[in-house]
């Protein structure tokens, strides 16, 4: 149980810092995204204004998406302190470092666009996430992006996951 708390720590806590850090906008193919979606970062985190260039459609689905975004960090809090209280040791982190990576394999194994259509169907079923190709959400966040983001997370994932169990060896060895 602690292994597969481990593995969701990890992948919850890479979305999230991966989402909220506003360097993660290197990925945007068009720098005249960046402005907008630093407000957008604004608005998930802190409730500010929804950038204005989003019509009523894109606004939708992006407060939507910004729900996700806040859902995913009270999940990240809940998983962390449950695997807190449970305690981490070295072989939890050892298979959950594991299975995160074959998750991550057969995850990579499922052709992308097939990935992120059943993920809006998961989490968009009112379907207000197509949208023509000249919008702004299509210009601004292309699916290359989403593909490349996806990456992102995923090797942020490991990294974390690699991390935890080299800090933890060492302190193990250290006893």
């Amino acid at each position: 149980m602690r292994s597969v708390l481990f593995a969701l720590v990890c992948l919850f806590l890479s979305f999230f810092s991966l989402v909220t850090d506003p360097a993660f906008t290197f990925l945007l193919l068009d720098e005249s995204a960046i402005p907008t979606t630093h407000q957008y970062l604004q608005y998930v985190l802190f409730s500010n204004s929804m950038p204005a260039v989003f019509n009523e459609d894109e606004s939708s689905h992006m407060s939507d998406v910004a729900w996700i975004i806040r859902s995913s960090l009270i999940i990240l809090v809940l998983l962390a302190l449950t695997l807190w209280k449970k305690g981490l040791d070295l072989k939890s982190v050892k298979h959950g470092t594991l299975l995160l990576t074959g998750f991550l394999i057969l995850c990579a194994i499922i052709p992308f666009d097939s990935f992120f259509t059943y993920f809006h169907y998961v989490f968009f079923p009112q379907g207000n996430w197509q949208f023509a190709a000249n919008s702004t959400l299509i210009t601004f966040y292309p699916a290359s992006f989403f593909l490349n983001y996806a990456i992102a997370i995923a090797l942020n994932s490991i990294a974390i996951a690699l991390a935890s169990f080299i800090i933890l060896n060492i302190h193990h060895h250290n006893k």
